[in-house]
């Protein structure tokens, strides 16, 4: 998931890690890429490119633990009152969702008939023509059941067992924002918890709890981890990690190592992939200001050209925008272009990727621009006026 905290205009000002923005662009490009090859069946036809959507999942893994530790930083470095927390929130996230969600909409009924001009779908190996048509026929069951829940960014809370591709409907990647906005309701609450040696035994025991109960489907089944019960651990590892972070930058115990024992463990360990790349991640940035001998001064080089040049840390700044808005254009794309010949599965690939790169990057960049920086303005305006007490005595923070 996008993590919705990627740009904030705030009273205070809040110290932030401009790499992080980098990693937002490279995790939500990977997203793009991956629903591309998707639509165009070849991570079921070609062998080895499974793992696109592997590395989307991932990528989405990676945004989840990011908000923990934005949001982390956030909370304990402004110290607000909830109710002004919550209006940033609000004001962060629902803007260029709202706006998207109609279109994600009307572009949802697009598929249907573009897989006509799919020579692939009736393959069996291709499974999201049967995907689509079964997301329709929900919508089209109970209408009100979907729009209702999508409005308030509840959709990731409803199993499928109960409404069958609820996370997914009209704006297939607001799943994960979904299960965000389940984490920001709670997360001043969780974060004070875990600064505490007791409540955080309980916070650690009711989130390693409910992720069991929820592999039981105790709360019902969900083809996505779109309800915090089932994922809320991620989130704990962003948590952990920012509230340890400032002590661990101080010391800087073999970060080079660490960082290398991370990335073997992603590539050996499929289950804890993402939290290994976080992990190698923030060992980079513990040394990014005072690398020391050959092997961290070249280590460091190369992450400052991934996650520090100004293009990466631009498209980050966008890369919200750029999850959200993506999935639509993909779908138009296909519906527009695909009737146009009898494409071949990597005509078609780079046909509509070439049309949804250049569409998505001009419509972040709108967004960003028109709705996204003056909602955060007005946001931040609003959270001042709200009642509340802002306190001065600011934990110190890195983040966004």
């Amino acid at each position: 998931m996008v993590s919705a905290s990627a740009f904030e205009a705030q009273a205070a000002p809040v110290q932030r890690i401009w790499a992080i923005e980098g990693l937002r662009a490279w995790l939500a490009w990977a997203v793009v890429l991956a629903h591309v090859i998707q639509l165009a069946g070849l991570d079921r036809t070609v062998q080895g490119l499974w793992v696109t959507q592997f590395l989307a999942t991932e990528a989405v893994n990676i945004f989840i633990i990011i908000s923990g530790f934005v949001i982390t930083s956030v909370v304990i470095q402004r110290q607000e009152s909830w109710r002004r927390y919550i209006v940033r929130r609000i004001f962060r996230i629902f803007p260029v969702y709202l706006l998207l969600l109609p279109i994600g909409a009307l572009t949802m009924m697009l598929i249907v008939p573009t897989l006509d001009h799919m020579s692939w779908a009736s393959d069996p190996r291709f499974r999201y023509d049967d995907t689509a048509r079964s997301t329709l026929e929900s919508v089209s069951a109970a209408p009100l059941a979907h729009w209702i829940p999508h409005i308030f960014l509840f959709q990731g809370a409803i199993p499928d067992s109960a409404l069958p591709f609820s996370q997914t409907s009209f704006l297939g990647p607001a799943w994960s924002l979904s299960l965000e906005w389940q984490f920001y309701l709670i997360a001043p609450a969780l974060i004070w918890m875990l600064r505490k040696r007791f409540s955080s035994i309980v916070a650690v025991s009711a989130i390693a709890l409910l992720a069991v109960l929820s592999r039981l489907d105790v709360f019902g089944h969900f083809n996505l981890p779109s309800f915090f019960p089932a994922i809320g651990y991620l989130f704990l590892v962003g948590i952990a990690s920012r509230l340890v972070f400032e002590d661990l930058r101080r010391t800087r115990v073999y970060a080079v190592a660490v960082a290398i024992g991370c990335l073997a463990s992603a590539a050996l360990i499929q289950p804890i992939f993402a939290i290994a790349l976080w992990l190698a991640f923030l060992c980079l940035l513990m040394i990014s200001d005072h690398a020391q001998g050959r092997i961290e001064r070249m280590a460091v080089q190369i992450w400052r050209a991934a996650f520090c040049s100004k293009p990466s840390i631009a498209l980050g700044a966008r890369s919200y925008a750029v999850y959200l808005v993506h999935w639509p254009v993909v779908q138009a794309a296909a519906f527009f272009l695909l009737p146009l010949g009898a494409f071949s599965q990597w005509e078609a690939f780079a046909l509509v990727g070439a049309a949804t790169f250049v569409s998505t990057l001009l419509l972040s960049e709108v967004l960003h621009v028109f709705v996204e920086r003056p909602m955060i303005r007005l946001g931040a305006t609003l959270a001042a006026r709200a009642p509340g007490r802002e306190r001065s005595d600011q934990a110190s923070a890195a983040t966004q």
